[in-house]
């Protein structure tokens, strides 16, 4: 857009006649003026988009995972507002719950038996020598009993620090399952799920900020060189019907093909459950 001035500029001042109709500080000024016109346009940003798959995050927030199998309980519904140390959800563990009775059990047994040969110390000769593996035997069992409780209380979920019961990404409902046994869909949370077995290392939920989210984007190695820490005037939209895209911060770094952005502005976590989609980003960079 800028050739064509400056050769018809050009033409112009290599005509003497035109030269000699003007005056020196006239074709200075004008020249500085253009030079100084095309400089000020090279230095626009120049708009531009990168379309790439987008995953929100909540940012600083803790996960809560489950760690002893069980079956769901109770749970607390996703929005809840928790304090650090609050139960989220209960599994039951038919197992642990035997095994702990049973136990128990075994310790009053045992402690009843020691102290019985304690008594009879003084009388019989054989009682006395048997207190020591009866004492050990009851230390034996209060050991097993410490990590069976440890195991049981972890069969209560609890909030790792104060804030708000956020989803995580739901599971897919299965398209078949004629031969395989019917397993829970969704986020664990929900109502329906109420019953479910929970496998160890599944992920309940997060709990923190729900307005604070962090997008993880994966964009192409060309069009990542032109992203880099500290831009800004990035936006994302979640779906093509979304009426206003979200307005992300500043992009905090680039590693191989995964860029990683700022908060999240504008949307809870609560309107996005583990948002999946193909985003536009765009962005005015020099």
């Amino acid at each position: 857009a800028l050739l064509g001035p400056i050769m018809s500029t050009a033409h112009f001042l290599r005509n003497p006649i035109r030269r000699r109709q003007i005056g020196g500080r006239r074709v200075a000024f004008s020249l500085l003026l253009t030079v100084a016109a095309a400089l000020g346009l090279m230095m626009l940003p120049v708009p531009y988009h990168v379309a790439a798959p987008v995953v929100l995050m909540p940012e600083k927030a803790v996960r809560v995972y489950a760690t002893v199998a069980g079956e769901l309980v109770d749970a607390a519904p996703v929005g809840t507002t928790v304090k650090a140390g609050q139960p989220i959800a209960r599994l039951d563990n038919s197992e642990v719950t035997r095994n702990l009775t049973q136990l128990e059990g075994n310790k009053r047994l045992q402690a009843l038996q020691l102290e019985h040969l304690e008594t009879l110390r003084g009388q019989d000769e054989t009682a006395g020598a048997k207190i020591p593996a009866a004492r050990a035997a009851l230390t034996s069992i209060q050991a097993q009993l410490v990590d069976l409780r440890h195991e049981a209380n972890r069969l209560i979920l609890k909030a790792p620090q104060a804030g708000t019961v956020l989803p995580v990404p739901p599971i897919p409902q299965p398209s078949d399952q004629q031969n395989q046994l019917p397993t829970w869909s969704g986020t664990i949370l929900d109502a329906e799920n109420l019953g479910a077995l929970v496998e160890p290392g599944t992920l309940v939920c997060w709990v923190g900020d729900p307005t604070a989210l962090e997008a993880v984007l994966l964009v192409k190695d060309a069009e990542a060189q032109r992203i880099g820490p500290g831009h800004r005037v990035v936006r994302v939209r979640l779906t093509a019907q979304a009426k206003h895209p979200l307005v992300v911060g500043t992009v905090r770094g680039v590693k191989k093909r995964t860029v990683h952005i700022g908060k999240v502005l504008g949307r809870g976590v609560h309107d996005v459950p583990g948002c999946v989609d193909d985003c536009a980003l765009p962005g005015l960079f020099r």
